[in-house]
């Protein structure tokens, strides 16, 4: 433990940073980090949002597959059996806050299997009735042996949760005091979680139950775990691991350095930008704050001709005794230069995060529609990185998943076969006793996919676009003696799209059916035109959010070379 608190102290940087950037993200809501002024322009939030909807938006699903041809059918039950028990984990909400955490500092995922007080007993036997489980760990729980310089040679590796006081006493009474009596006292612990971004800490004496933290410490070279009670120094319990491969921990991190355990996050890297950018924004608004227009008048004259023009209105014809003595000046106001320096840094923000702007679509970027498809595709390819790790670590997840489903001794697994052109599917079941042999043996390959949620709007574009893929080699098809069914894709896009078609289609009349005499047939189409377009390039200045900073920026030089003189 004397090792582990060192650890925990040393990954302090990690977490102050992380603090620091979410305190960017909420704002002023934030009491202890981040900037105590106002956020105007959020980038840090925006460029969460963007990354977020592309990298962990959907519920994964898995493909099961195998090199062996007699394993192809049992492959696609366990897909069947799989992919519904991950739907029934809700993990995309652990792989939401796992990735959330990433883009702060460096997300954690938790497997193994759930506790169960009281067990089934089956012919006499008390089996273990946990199903498998993952959980996101939250940066601030989570500690990892920071001596090492790789993952594959840390010596501990753990986090925190809390857990009844009746709970540590019943683990203690069935260890005969053995364990567990250090002495130190919660209050006097030296990991004490720390105070949230909220500015919440963790106060014993506000709870509603008598909860303490307790530590899982995962010895991997040993391949033990240890429990420990937050503030003691020696275990209250010690078991061996007894489950997948690679131990109960994965992270998730998006840049990693050599030499380091813990990776780089890159919303803490664009902190000081998105700070720099928002004093500017602060700054043009004291000075818009500020703006005034007053009336200015020689001392000594008539005072009736400034309180004439005071009261003036607009179209009004009025006289006075001295124009020249009294005129109307403005003062202080926004400074061109700065929001010039502004917009400067917005750019430069939206270029660093991989064209937030290009990822977001919001506006176009480019003049013509093929500058605008290379400008996504290099975005797409900045980001398709940090996509990677994200499946990387989903699919050792998902692995192990699969791996406590055949290694679970009294569960029957159970799904439902979809059959082509029924609703009603076929059931099918994976029982204990096919599950024989090493897992390892089958050689599965498994790969998490729809990690990106897709909306009705989604599907019927995709659909759309398979269907002209389905037109263009229509020849083939006709060669196959097969035909597309146009109705049926109808109906399937007017569904997707709340679209009520009634009885759009009706019956061809006997008459109308172009020769055709028998019931059924299908007259082969015949070819499509061909149309030649020409496209010419028009230039359009400002089109684009590039073309409007640049004028923008143009005339506030202007603005700001006439001020001066």
């Amino acid at each position: 433990m004397v090792s582990v608190h060192q650890a925990y102290e040393d990954m302090k940087p990690h977490r102050e940073r992380a603090k620091e950037a979410k305190g960017e993200f909420t704002g002023r809501m934030s009491q202890n980090f981040g900037s105590p002024e106002e956020v105007p322009i959020n980038k840090v939030r925006q460029l969460v949002r963007i990354y977020m909807r592309l990298m962990a938006s959907g519920s994964p699903r898995a493909f099961v597959d195998t090199q062996y041809g007699a394993r192809k059918p049992f492959a696609a039950t366990l897909a069947l059996v799989l992919n519904r028990h991950l739907s029934e984990l809700n993990l995309e909400d652990a792989i939401y806050r796992a990735v959330l955490n990433a883009m702060f500092s460096f997300g954690v995922l938790k497997t193994g299997l759930a506790e169960s007080d009281e067990g089934v007993e089956i012919d006499g036997v008390l089996h273990d009735a946990g199903k498998s489980f993952t959980r996101s760990i939250e940066p601030d729980h989570f500690v990892i042996d920071t001596q090492k310089s790789d993952l594959d040679d840390i010596d501990f590796i753990g986090d925190r949760y809390r857990r009844p006081k009746s709970w540590i006493q019943k683990i203690r009474d069935g260890t005969n005091g053995n364990f567990g009596r250090s002495g130190e006292t919660l209050e006097a612990s030296r990991m004490k979680p720390e105070d949230r971004v909220s500015g919440i800490s963790e106060d014993q004496s506000k709870r509603l139950y008598k909860e303490v933290w307790c530590w899982d410490i995962y010895l991997p070279k040993q391949n033990i775990v240890c429990l420990y009670v937050e503030g003691d120094d020696d275990p209250i319990q010690v078991y061996e691991y007894n489950g997948p491969e690679r131990g109960p921990y994965d992270l998730i991190g998006f840049d990693w350095l050599p030499g380091e355990v813990l990776p780089s996050a890159p919303v803490p890297a664009l902190v000081p930008l998105h700070s720099w950018i928002n004093c500017m924004a602060r700054k043009l608004e004291q000075q818009t704050r500020r703006q005034r227009q007053i009336i200015a008048f020689k001392r000594g004259a008539d005072d009736a001709d400034a309180e004439t023009l005071r009261t003036s209105q607009d179209g009004g014809a009025y006289g006075f005794y001295d124009p020249k003595a009294v005129e109307v000046k403005k003062l202080d106001g926004p400074d061109p230069l700065n929001h010039n320096m502004t917009m400067w840094g917005i750019g430069q923000f939206d270029e660093q995060a991989g064209g937030l702007q290009v990822l977001s679509g919001t506006q176009p970027m480019a003049e013509t529609a093929k500058q605008e498809i290379l400008l996504h595709q290099t975005a797409n390819t900045l980001i398709a990185e940090m996509q990677r790790q994200v499946r990387r670590v989903i699919s050792v997840v998902v692995k192990k998943h699969a791996w406590y489903i055949w290694t679970d001794p009294i569960r029957t697994y159970t799904a439902t076969r979809p059959v082509p052109g029924l609703k009603a599917g076929i059931p099918v079941a994976m029982e204990p006793e096919v599950r024989e042999g090493d897992f390892l043996d089958y050689n599965f390959v498994i790969s998490p996919y729809s990690l990106q949620e897709e909306t009705p709007a989604d599907k019927a574009a995709a659909m759309i676009q398979f269907w002209q893929l389905v037109m263009a080699n229509m020849a083939l098809y006709q060669a196959q003696g097969v035909m597309p069914d146009a109705q049926a894709f109808t109906e399937r896009l007017a569904e997707l799209q709340n679209l009520d078609i009634g009885d759009f289609f009706v019956p061809i009349q006997p008459g109308m059916q172009g020769g055709q005499e028998q019931q059924g047939m299908v007259q082969p189409p015949s070819q499509f035109r061909r149309f030649e377009t020409v496209n010419t390039r028009i230039s359009k200045p400002g089109a684009t959010q590039a073309g409007n900073m640049k004028s923008m920026m143009d005339s506030n030089s202007r603005l700001a070379a006439s001020n001066a003189e």
